[in-house]
Formats: C-alpha cells, structure tokens, sequence
C-alpha cells in the first residue's frame, strides 16, 4: 500500500459512533458516519433522531501507516483487516453510500450472504431447515441438498427470514 489516503472502516465501542467521529475530526483525519433519520419513541413524544445505518463502524480516510493513529482514538476498538492487512474500502462504495444518502433515498441494512453460504431457514413451512443460499436471476434462492443421493431443490427465500448457519 503506497502513501496514499484510502477509505478504512473502524469497529467503535457500542453506540460511540459520534463521539468517535467528533475525536477523529478534532485529530484532523477525514470521517464518514452514515446516518438516517428515524422516529423514536419517547415518554412523552415521538422525536426523529439520526442514528448511524452501521451500527458500532465509522469510515475513515487516511494513509495506512497513519492508521495507529487513528487506533489510539478512544472509543475505536480496531480497524477492519483480513489477517495482519488493513482492509481498504474502494472509493466507488463510499461514493455511493454518500450519494445514496445525499439525495435521501431510502437506506436499511440488509442481510449481507454470499452465493454458497450455508444458512438456516427462520420461519415458515422450512424454519429451521438448512440449504445454501445462492442467486438466479436477481432473485435469492435456497437450496436444500440431499447429498447422499447427489440431488438438490431450489426454492425463492426472502434473505430476511434465514440467518447464516455456521
């Protein structure tokens, strides 16, 4: 990784995200905490408050042999990496998480699976059932294997009703 400032994503304390971007901003580093907006539930009234679309991560654009730097800020629990390697997010990702929330389209999180990955199924006629979950044509589908007979069905699943299976 040359000297060039690339996107990371810091893990922060549970509900820091804000402070910790504030510390971060105040040690000059350049910050992005995405926020929606969403009504809360007060004793007394229903209040629309920002709250980070990630929850515990905040996106921070530096040099890689800066980012011991932005470890010692308090609050920040690690930098995301695979192995000993800081993982750099592409530039084109952030960009569009920006400009996704720049022109307020509608953003909440979403299961996040990879074709292949085991899951299992939470509710309906499969809950509790396990497949793999894979992509046809835009649309998810589980796959539910007879391995000993080397025979396999698919069925569309919503990615909501299954969790990941380890």
């Amino acid at each position: 990784m040359e000297d060039k400032r690339h996107w990371f994503a810091a893990y922060t304390k549970s509900r820091h995200e804000k402070v910790v971007k504030e510390r971060l901003e105040k040690k000059g580093i350049v910050t992005f905490l995405p926020l929606v907006r969403q009504k809360s539930q007060w004793k007394d009234r229903i209040k629309e408050v920002e709250i980070p679309l990630i929850k515990s991560y905040i996106f921070v654009q530096e040099e890689a042999r800066n980012l011991l730097y932005v470890l010692q800020t308090e609050g920040i629990l690690n930098i995301v990496r695979i192995g000993e390697k800081y993982t750099l997010i592409p530039d084109f990702q952030i960009e569009a998480l920006q400009k996704a929330l720049e022109e307020r389209i509608h953003l909440e999180p979403a299961n996040y699976f990879t074709e292949g990955e085991k899951v299992r199924v939470l509710t309906g006629p499969l809950s509790g059932r396990i497949g793999l979950i894979t992509k046809i044509s835009g649309h998810s589908k589980l796959i539910l294997k007879i391995d000993a007979i080397n025979f396999a069905f698919s069925t569309p699943v919503d990615p909501e009703n299954v969790e990941k299976f380890h």
